[in-house]
C-alpha cells in the first residue's frame, strides 16, 4: 500500500513540475497568436522566445507552434523557404481533424511555402485544402486570407480572370475588416489594368480610395494613392501616375519618407523628360536624404545622385555618392549575413536538440517496448497456467457428475426392476428415461478415461446389461429402436422423404435427430469422427443445412397434417 502511495505522489510531482513549464510556454504561444493580427513583428519575437518548445510543449502544442512561426514570418514578409515543418504541421492536422482553424492555417503556408519555391500546383492544392477548412469555421479574416493568397497564385501564372474571381471573394469576406477590403479592391483595379479593362481599372482603385476615407483612416488612403501611382507609371501612364503620386505626398505626414516621395518624382519627371522638375525634386532629395530611414531608397537615391552629379560634370560628388552607396551596400550586405547567421544558428540549435529529444524518446520507446513485451510474456504465461488449472478442474468436476449420474442412474435402475411390478409408468415416460439413460451410459463411457474406464468396469457391465436388453457388444440397433419408439414414424418419413441416404447417413441422421454428439456417434459406430463429419456433409447436401432442424421441421408438419385428416 506504502508503494502504491509514494508512486502516486512521485508522478502527481513530474506532472506539476511538466505543467508549469508547459503553462509558461502555452501562454506565450497564445500571446503570439492573439498578436498575430494586430503586431506581428511582436508575435514574431515571441515566438522566436519560445526556443526548443518540443521538450516543453504537447504534440498539438508543437504543431501549433510550427503554424504560428509560418504565419509570423509571412506576416513579416521573411521568407518561407527553409521551413520544411510546417508540412509536417498539414499532415498532423489534415490526420487529426480536431480544429478547421488551425488546418486552415497550417496548409495555407504549406502552399505559401511551395508558392516560394515556384510549384504552383502542389501550391493551389494545398490552397484549396486551406480553403475546405477555412469554410468550416465561421473567421471571415481566414477566408480572405486564403482566397487573397490564390488570388496571388493565379496572378503570378497570368491567370488574371481567376485571380480577380478570388479578389473579388476575397473583399466580401472582408467586408467587416475596411483595410483589408480596400487593398483588395485595389489589387483587383491592378488585375483589370493587366487585362486592359480602364473603365474597371478606375472605379475598382476609386472603391478602393473611398473605403479608406470612410475609414477617415488618411495613412491608409496615402499608402493606396501610392499603390494606385506605382501601377499607372508600370503601365505607361504617367500623367495618372503623378496625379496620385502627388495625392499621396499631400496626405503623407510622415517625415522619414520625404525622400522616398522626391525620388518617385524623380523617376516619374525623369520619365516625362521634365528636365527642370527632375532638378528640382533631386535638390529637395539631397536635402531630405539623411532622414530617410529605409535603406532601399537610399540606396536608389545614392546610386540617382550618383548619375545626376556624373551628368552635370561633378565627377567629384558622384564619387562621393558611389562611396556612400557602396558604404550603403557593405551595411546592408552586414545586416542581411548577421540575419543569415541567426538564423543558420537558429536552425543548427534547433536541429541539435530535436536529434536530442529524438534519441532520448526513442530510448523511451524502447524501454517501454521492452516492459510491454515482459507485462505480455508474463500475462500469456499467467493465463495459460491458470487456464490448465481450470481446465484440469472442470474434467474432474466433470467426470466426478458423471460417475455420480451413473451411480444414480445405477441405483434408479435397480430400484425400478425391483418395484416395476408395484408402479404403472406409461411407456412413453420408460422409452424416454431408457433413451436418456441410454445416452448417458454413451456419453460416460465415451468422455470417461480409459483408466477410471477399467477401474468402473464391473458397474459399468453391470448397467450395460440392465440399459441394453439386447446384444450389449453392438447396441447401435437398440438406441435405433428406442429412437424409433420415441418417434413413431421417424423411420419411415425419412426412408420415403429421403431415399437416396445411405445405411450409414441414414443411422448418422437419426443418431444426430436424437442428440448425439459427433464423437459420441463415432463411439456408437465403432468408426472415426472424420467418417461421421463426411456422413453429416453428405446429409446436408441431401436433406439442406443444418438438416436435424430442417428434419425435425418436416416431421412436426407431417405429423399435424396427419392428426388433421
Amino acid at each position: 500500500m506504502f508503494n502504491y502511495l509514494a508512486g502516486a505522489i512521485l508522478i502527481i510531482v513530474v506532472m506539476t513540475g511538466c505543467n508549469s513549464r508547459q503553462s509558461g510556454f502555452s501562454a506565450l504561444l497564445e500571446d503570439a497568436e492573439r498578436l498575430m493580427e494586430s503586431r506581428p513583428d511582436s508575435a514574431l519575437i515571441l515566438i522566436d522566445f519560445l526556443f526548443y518548445p518540443e521538450e516543453r510543449l504537447s504534440r498539438e502544442q508543437c504543431m501549433r507552434y510550427i503554424v504560428t512561426r509560418a504565419q509570423a514570418r509571412h506576416e513579416n514578409h521573411r521568407a518561407l523557404t527553409s521551413d520544411t515543418l510546417i508540412f509536417e504541421a498539414a499532415r498532423y492536422f489534415f490526420r487529426n481533424d480536431k480544429s478547421p482553424c488551425q488546418s486552415a492555417l497550417a496548409h495555407l503556408y504549406s502552399g505559401c511555402t511551395c508558392f516560394e519555391w515556384k510549384y504552383y500546383e502542389r501550391a493551389m492544392l494545398y490552397f484549396q485544402k486551406a480553403e475546405e477548412y477555412a469554410l468550416k469555421t465561421d473567421i471571415t479574416a481566414l477566408n480572405g486570407l486564403v482566397q487573397y493568397n490564390m488570388g496571388l497564385l493565379h496572378a503570378s501564372q497570368g491567370s488574371y480572370s481567376e485571380a480577380i474571381d478570388n479578389y473579388k471573394a476575397a473583399a466580401r469576406f472582408y467586408d467587416d475588416l475596411s483595410e483589408k477590403q480596400a487593398y483588395c479592391y485595389i489589387v483587383i483595379g491592378k488585375m483589370y489594368m493587366l487585362r486592359q479593362l480602364s473603365d474597371s481599372v478606375s472605379l475598382y482603385f476609386q472603391k478602393g480610395l473611398e473605403v479608406a476615407g470612410a475609414m477617415g483612416d488618411q495613412n491608409l488612403e496615402c499608402m493606396l494613392a501610392q499603390d494606385i501611382s506605382e501601377a499607372y507609371s508600370e503601365n505607361k501612364q504617367y500623367d495618372k501616375a503623378e496625379a496620385f503620386l502627388r495625392k499621396s505626398f499631400l496626405l503623407n505626414t510622415d517625415s522619414t519618407k520625404l525622400a522616398f516621395y522626391y525620388l518617385n518624382f524623380v523617376t516619374l519627371y525623369g520619365l516625362l523628360q521634365e528636365n527642370d522638375s527632375v532638378q528640382k525634386y533631386t535638390r529637395k532629395l539631397k536635402e531630405n536624404l539623411d532622414f530617410s530611414n529605409d535603406n532601399h531608397v537610399i540606396v536608389s537615391a545614392y546610386s540617382h545622385l550618383a548619375d545626376f552629379s556624373k551628368s552635370l560634370g561633378n565627377f567629384e560628388e558622384a564619387l562621393f555618392y558611389r562611396e556612400e552607396l557602396e558604404e550603403t551596400f557593405m551595411r546592408d550586405r552586414e545586416e542581411v549575413e548577421k540575419q543569415l547567421v541567426y538564423e543558420i544558428q537558429k536552425k543548427n540549435d534547433y536541429t541539435r536538440f530535436q536529434n536530442m529529444y529524438n534519441t532520448r524518446f526513442v530510448r523511451f520507446q524502447q524501454w517501454l517496448l521492452m516492459l510491454i513485451t515482459v507485462l505480455f510474456f508474463v500475462a500469456v504465461a499467467f493465463l495459460f497456467v491458470l487456464g490448465g488449472m481450470l481446465r484440469e478442474k472442470n474434467t474432474k468436476l466433470k467426470m466426478m457428475r458423471n460417475m455420480d449420474i451413473l451411480r444414480k442412474t445405477t441405483n434408479d435402475l435397480l430400484e425400478s426392476d425391483v418395484d416395476n411390478r408395484q408402479k404403472v409408468i406409461t411407456m412413453q415416460e420408460m422409452l424416454q428415461w431408457k433413451f436418456t439413460a441410454m445416452k448417458e451410459t454413451i456419453q460416460l463411457k465415451y468422455h470417461m478415461p480409459e483408466k477410471v474406464r477399467e477401474e468402473n468396469q464391473p458397474i459399468l457391465d453391470k448397467f450395460d446389461k440392465i440399459v441394453f436388453d439386447r446384444n450389449t457388444e453392438a447396441p447401435l440397433s437398440e438406441f435405433l429402436s428406442v429412437v424409433e419408439s420415441l418417434y413413431p414414424g421417424l423411420q419411415c418419413f425419412i426412408r420415403e422423404r429421403y431415399p437416396h441416404l445411405s445405411k450409414k447417413e441414414y443411422s448418422v441422421c437419426l443418431l444426430c435427430f436424437a442428440g448425439l454428439s459427433v464423437g459420441e456417434i463415432s463411439f456408437l459406430l465403432n468408426d472415426n469422427e472424420n467418417s461421421v463429419y463426411k456422413a453429416r456433409s453428405g446429409i446436408n447436401r441431401k436433406i439442406g443445412h443444418n438438416f436435424c432442424s430442417v428434419l425435425r421441421e418436416e416431421f412436426e408438419q407431417n405429423n399435424d397434417k396427419s392428426n388433421v385428416r
